[in-house]
């Protein structure tokens, strides 16, 4: 049987970066300047543009079926992505699966993003319960953000858990950042699915650039796909100032969800319903 959606979380590092955005409207003179979260925003965004770029190949890289050999299962994944992305070039040597984007003389667009560069996936383990990836990227681009490093992905079929541990750079706009991080991702509740409960994210994050390291840690997020924010947990991120700002959430209830955020002595409250209405809790 292959590994279906038991196991394929959606890789979204930072739910809505723009929620960040709701601290533009407490920074003044705390600790964080509005300056300081406007930058703050810009590298978050960043940061999960260049994650989510390569979301696309850990996604469909479970596809091939649990229980064969390695180079079997390279085969069935080689398959699987010429019929995905029939504008690449796919080739395989032993259980090594490599995906060059824009090589055939024509633009490839694959999830509405025109990509070029290498990808290659190798497929590590495909033993009962558990399956074991490493990506590398050479090059990559989405037409934004191009990503050089590689990727550590195992899943825990059983559990409905994956791990990912990641090492890259991401270039934008002649600027490179240098990216780092481990992340575990499960579903709430494996029995209902992700549809029906979401799934929740614990992990760190950091990238360097020019101004120094940016820090983000996520703790205990639990996001379902229906609401614009997560309802649980708390991320926090540092600047390179060592100024830190955190975001925690807490659903009030089936509609609401109540975000505190905090940045040194101050504190500000909010809730946003499932449209996305802001009410604002400081007045």
């Amino acid at each position: 049987m292959r590994n279906t959606n038991s196991v394929r979380l959606v890789f979204n590092p930072f739910q809505a970066a723009a929620i960040l955005a709701l601290a533009m409207l407490t920074a003044g003179c705390e600790a964080m300047t509005r300056e300081e979260v406007r930058i703050a925003v810009e590298e978050s965004a960043l940061e999960a543009q260049a994650i989510n770029s390569t979301a696309g190949m850990i996604e469909i890289s479970t596809n091939f079926t649990i229980g064969q050999g390695l180079e079997q299962a390279a085969a069935s994944f080689r398959d699987f992505v010429r019929s995905q992305i029939p504008c690449a070039v796919i080739t395989l040597d032993k259980n090594t699966v490599s995906v060059r984007f824009g090589e055939k003389g024509q633009t490839c667009f694959w999830n509405g993003r025109l990509y070029t560069g290498l990808a290659a996936v190798t497929i590590a383990s495909v033993a009962p319960g558990e399956l074991k990836v490493t990506h590398t990227w050479d090059q990559l681009s989405d037409g934004s953000i191009t990503v050089t490093g590689k990727a550590e992905v195992a899943w825990d079929v059983n559990n409905a858990e994956r791990r990912v541990s990641y090492d890259f750079d991401w270039t934008h706009n002649n600027k490179t950042r240098e990216s780092k991080g481990q992340v575990k991702q499960k579903l709430i509740d494996p029995k209902a699915g992700l549809l029906a409960s979401g799934f929740e994210i614990q992990g760190n994050r950091e990238w360097s650039g020019e101004a120094g390291s940016w820090k983000l840690e996520i703790n205990n997020v639990q996001v379902r796909l229906q609401d614009p924010v997560p309802q649980k947990g708390e991320y926090k991120l540092t600047a390179p100032s060592g100024k830190s700002m955190s975001m925690s959430f807490n659903r009030v209830d089936g509609d609401t969800i109540e975000i505190t955020i905090k940045s040194g002595a101050r504190e500000f409250r909010f809730r946003i319903n499932r449209l996305g209405g802001l009410q604002d809790l400081n007045s």
